[in-house]
């Protein structure tokens, strides 16, 4: 009878202290659909943010429009991304990053996806990616860091 009382007292100090413990804040769903990212060190924020997903392929497009709705900048990813997950982006592992600005489109070497969240309401993530744009005339690198999206599923 005492070995019961002693066992029933235990549970009843590990349930207190499981009920006292703090609780990991989850992670809370996003307000609105956005895309930013810091481009050649200047911050930049998109217009119009899409995303598609269809089977286990996932095509993110995000755009700066000018003022009359064209587009400025856009950035957009595509690939197997099924989960959340680490996954290289570029030519080398054959997931697609695009970038063109004012018509020109960037030649993406590498870069990272990062998928945080895809849950049934919210697909969000940060991404970076390096390469070139321009002509042999006008050439120069495009480095884009601190890339973050948070989308909704349609």
């Amino acid at each position: 009878m005492m070995r019961i009382s002693k066992i029933a007292t235990l549970a009843s100090i590990l349930v207190a202290l499981v009920a006292c413990a703090p609780k990991e804040e989850a992670n809370p769903e996003p307000t609105e659909e956005s895309c930013t990212a810091t481009i050649n060190g200047t911050e930049w924020k998109a217009n119009v943010v899409d995303l598609i997903i269809l089977d286990n392929d996932l095509f993110l497009n995000a755009q700066e429009l000018d003022n009359a709705g064209f587009p400025v900048r856009v950035i957009s990813i595509q690939g197997p991304f099924a989960k959340p997950g680490t996954y290289g982006i570029g030519a080398v592992n054959g997931n697609q990053v695009g970038y063109i600005e004012n018509n020109n489109i960037a030649d993406i070497s590498r870069g990272a996806l990062v998928i945080t969240r895809m849950g049934e309401k919210w697909v969000e993530g940060t991404f970076n990616f390096e390469g070139s744009i321009g002509t042999a005339n006008n050439y120069r690198r495009i480095t884009v860091t601190n890339g973050r999206f948070a989308v909704k599923r349609r």
